[in-house]
Formats: C-alpha cells, sequence, structure tokens
C-alpha cells in the first residue's frame, strides 16, 4: 500500500473564487433531476410514501449544502430555496393526499 501526500489548499482569493465556482455548479445541479422526478410523481402518484420521504431527504440535504458553501466560500445559488421549497411542498402535498387516502 503506497503512501498518499496531503498538501493544503492555500487561502488566496483565486483558491476561493475557484473552489466558490465548484460548489456553485455541483449545487446548482442537483435540482434539476429531482424537479423532473417530482413532477412525474405529480403526474402519476406513487403507491409508496416511503419514496417520496426519500426526496424530501435529498431536498434538505441539498439544502445542507447549499447553506455550507454559502456560509464558508460565500456561494449563492440564485432561486435555489424558492425551488427546493416548491419542491417540498408538492411532496408534501402528495404525502398528505395518501394519509387521507
Amino acid at each position: 500500500m503506497g503512501f498518499r501526500t496531503l498538501r493544503p489548499v492555500h487561502a488566496s482569493a483565486d483558491a476561493n473564487r475557484t473552489l466558490g465556482d465548484a460548489a456553485k455548479i455541483a449545487i446548482e445541479d442537483g435540482p434539476a433531476p429531482l424537479k423532473t422526478e417530482v413532477e412525474g410523481f405529480m403526474a402519476a402518484p406513487l403507491d409508496r410514501p416511503s419514496t417520496l420521504v426519500l426526496r424530501l431527504d435529498a431536498f434538505e440535504g441539498l439544502q445542507a449544502r447549499a447553506n455550507l458553501y454559502r456560509d464558508v466560500l460565500q456561494v449563492h445559488v440564485a432561486d435555489l430555496e424558492t425551488t427546493l421549497a416548491g419542491l417540498t411542498s408538492s411532496v408534501e402535498s402528495l404525502l398528505n393526499q395518501k394519509s387521507a387516502a
């Protein structure tokens, strides 16, 4: 087994900008597939609420990552909070419908 050498990342404006750009791209790509999936759920509701609960967990994880990137790297992703809030509301509505049935 070989040893790995860890190299420090130096704090600089360039390094922060590069890390911020990478974080922003990672976060911006997150909601698109989830949004498509939820739109499909709205059109054809699922039988298993557990899938919907897993999506809520995914939204929370994405929001937590976005908050971390914002706090640490000062990265703000436009409309992410609005998009996640809308998706969460849609999934919660589906769950409420399942509970009422």
